[in-house]
């Protein structure tokens, strides 16, 4: 770190992934995560044969350019997922 790979932000300047210890930074996270109303959920939606789980993601985001940023994830009937960002 700092992590180079090559690329240019939409501002003109070179990406650099600062310092960070990200995999722990996620385990972390796991960790603070409720699971409890998950295997609830879980529990009813196999009683109606039900597609069920749960997703989780990170990413790494370039900021200060405003005026926002996001992303959409949408699930359809069959489980598939499609994401767009703005």
């Amino acid at each position: 770190m700092p992590y180079r790979p090559g690329l240019t932000y939409k501002d003109g300047v070179s990406v650099a992934y600062d310092p960070g210890d990200f995999p722990a930074a996620f385990e972390r996270a796991l960790a603070l995560f409720a699971l409890r109303p998950v295997a609830a959920a879980t529990e009813v939606a196999s009683v109606f044969d039900a597609p069920h789980g749960v997703g989780l993601a990170c990413y790494a985001q370039g900021t200060g350019l405003g005026p926002y940023e996001g992303a959409t994830v949408r699930v359809d009937p069959s489980g598939k997922c499609t994401s767009t960002s703005a």
